[in-house]
């Protein structure tokens, strides 16, 4: 009975091992690779340069599945049709982000420090503000209080002056009425 426990349990063992997936390993073709230039549209014509992924060349002509091009260095030949494309290779094109993206990220980081100093200012500012409206307010303050004493000037001055008239006029009348007074006491020496 054992001896039947120990082979099924085996069997099921073996069984389970079979049964699950080795692992897989990833990998990915390579973008990066070299292409010859031949001096003619063949396989058989000799290799004058190799040209690394990502080479701008400029079309010349083309016959059955080759291209004659010119590199930026002015050099022509011909190279396989299928190894071109006219757009970038993603490669060049990740660079080239990436390269943007850390200016970007560089703009960034100035922007920021610019706005920090920005809000640092504006806060100057609004403070000079409140101070200038504390002082605008003293200051409206001081010249409602200064319009308040020229106005009791004013009307103190209104005063003296009708007192200097009464003055004048109580005085002349005394004065008229004294020598008045002299003058009836006194006999009159022209007689007519």
């Amino acid at each position: 009975m054992r001896f039947a426990k120990m082979s099924v349990f085996s069997l099921f063992l073996l069984l389970v091992f079979l049964n699950t997936p080795l692992e897989a390993k990833t990998v990915y073709v390579t973008d990066t690779f070299k292409i010859t230039m031949r001096n003619g549209p063949s396989t058989q014509n000799k290799i004058l340069k190799m040209i690394p992924s990502g080479t701008r060349l400029e079309i010349i002509d083309q016959a059955s599945g080759w291209v004659k091009v010119a590199t930026s260095d002015g050099k022509t030949g011909w190279v396989i049709e299928q190894y071109t494309m006219e757009q970038p290779p993603k490669g060049i094109v990740i660079q080239d982000l990436k390269q943007d993206i850390q200016e970007l990220q560089t703009d960034n980081r100035k922007f920021q420090t610019k706005i920090s100093e920005l809000k640092e200012e504006n806060n100057r500012y609004k403070k000079l503000a409140t101070e200038s409206g504390s002082n605008v307010s003293a200051l409206n303050k001081k010249v409602a209080q200064l319009q308040q004493e020229l106005e009791q000037a004013r009307k103190n001055d209104k005063r003296k002056w009708f007192l200097y008239g009464v003055g004048v006029v109580g005085g002349s009348a005394l004065f008229g009425f004294i020598f008045g007074r002299i003058r009836r006491k006194q006999p009159s020496k022209l007689h007519f």
